[in-house]
């Protein structure tokens, strides 16, 4: 369904259903407020937030609104459901709009942030490099153990495998040919 149509139904479905602005204002309020902070990894969670930050702004402006969610206590509600490394960034964001613009952070400014960070996450390319940062492996080998004190004098030994056959295929993960025998590559 296309947005300038889905939209207006959208509302109207919530006004049948609730039949009030304000229940509907709360009611959105109450979804984008409550439940628990995203996980780091979960990418289409944060996309379907910021989704349905975009949506409830809309609804709420269409509807005179607004104002219930540029308090700074909504927002701040908002704002702790992010992922830890997100919350960070958004503190930095938050300074930086008070000191450079001198007001406070609004709606829009979440809005903006929380949908610029699901478009990073969610990055065909380069998304993978988000999580494998937070994890603090960034496809580099593990990092070394330090805990304990190394046994200076063994030997170590390296195996080269020089057989293409041998290394699993990094598109379907199923069977050990590469990229170009891939079938799911290729379909």
């Amino acid at each position: 369904m296309e947005p300038h149509v889905g939209y207006p139904r959208a509302l109207a479905i919530l006004k049948e259903r609730f039949g009030n602005n304000h229940l509907i204002a709360d009611a959105w309020l109450e979804n984008i407020t409550s439940g628990g902070t995203l996980a780091s990894h979960d990418k289409q969670g944060l996309r379907d937030f910021a989704d349905d930050l975009r949506s409830c702004k809309e609804t709420l402006s269409s509807m005179g609104f607004i104002s219930e969610m540029n308090n700074q206590r909504v927002l701040l509600s908002i704002t702790e459901r992010l992922p830890k490394f997100l919350r960070s960034r958004w503190m930095r964001e938050a300074r930086r709009i008070r000191k450079q613009y001198s007001r406070v952070p609004s709606i829009t400014d979440v809005v903006e942030f929380v949908n610029d960070a699901a478009e990073e996450l969610n990055d065909p390319v380069y998304g993978k490099l988000s999580s494998r940062a937070r994890e603090g492996n960034l496809g580099l080998g593990k990092s070394a153990d330090h805990s304990k004190p190394k046994d200076r004098n063994r030997g170590t030994n390296f195996n080269v495998i020089s057989d293409e056959k041998n290394v699993p295929c990094h598109k379907c993960k199923k069977g050990n040919h590469s990229l170009f025998g891939c079938d799911e590559l290729k379909g």
